[in-house]
């Protein structure tokens, strides 16, 4: 396979007003006696499920999506430019009209860990922000994502579901370089320090083909 749309998504939490609609009722261990220990068990607790807010479609957005079509010199980056449901619509409708041309041409979409992660994510925001999404990116009618979505994780695992491994480590293991910074410290500069927000993002999708390469899924011709 020559070329390809490689991407890579970061996410941050909705405003906390809409996630206090979703806050689950926090309560601490039942062994705790202690006024002040409990309070703070319920704290610690609450304070976690505000931390992995952005890993949910209920109660995270899309902040940015790395993507590099093999074909073009460089990645892009699409991401927020104000924390509003109008920025994200045109950072999600931009982003599949670019799926939309990578499809017409052939050119599958891989990313790591996208079938659980990514394109869900991706999907589940476009519907409830009513973006269309193309077709050839929907589930099938057996719930899984079509072919023209390749998921290195699933590669690499090759039908053991036994087996795990972040993007970090494969990318060491296969010597293509490694993660750089975390995706919090990006996401949280995203508005004071848009450069080095969006060159993490980018760094993952280096990272990304780099694995995909060293895989074979792709030709190193980029």
């Amino acid at each position: 396979m020559k070329h390809a749309l490689v991407f890579d998504i970061e996410t941050i939490p909705l405003p906390t007003v809409h996630l206090e609609q979703f806050a689950p009722e926090f309560e601490a261990p039942g062994n705790l006696k202690d006024p002040i220990k409990i309070e703070a068990a319920i704290a610690e607790k609450r304070a976690n499920w505000f931390e992995r807010a952005a890993l949910s479609t209920i109660t995270g957005r899309v902040a940015m999506i790395g993507f590099w079509c093999t074909e073009e010199a460089n990645p892009a980056v699409l991401s927020l430019r104000a924390p509003d449901n109008d920025s994200e619509k045109v950072m999600l409708s931009t982003w599949w009209n670019h799926v939309s041309t990578a499809l017409q041409i052939g050119s599958p979409l891989i990313g790591f860990n996208c079938h659980r992660f990514d394109i869900p994510f991706l999907v589940r925001r476009s519907v409830a922000l009513r973006v269309p999404v193309p077709r050839g990116i929907l589930p099938r009618p057996n719930g899984y994502l079509p072919d023209t979505v390749i998921d290195l994780l699933k590669v690499w695992k090759m039908g053991d579901n036994e087996t795990t491994i972040s993007l970090d480590k494969l990318a060491r293991f296969l010597g293509v370089g490694q993660k750089v910074g975390d995706y919090k410290t990006a996401t949280d500069a995203l508005f004071t320090d848009r450069a080095a927000a969006e060159a993490y993002c980018v760094h993952d999708v280096e990272i990304t083909a780099g694995c995909a390469v060293a895989l074979g899924v792709i030709a190193h011709s980029y």
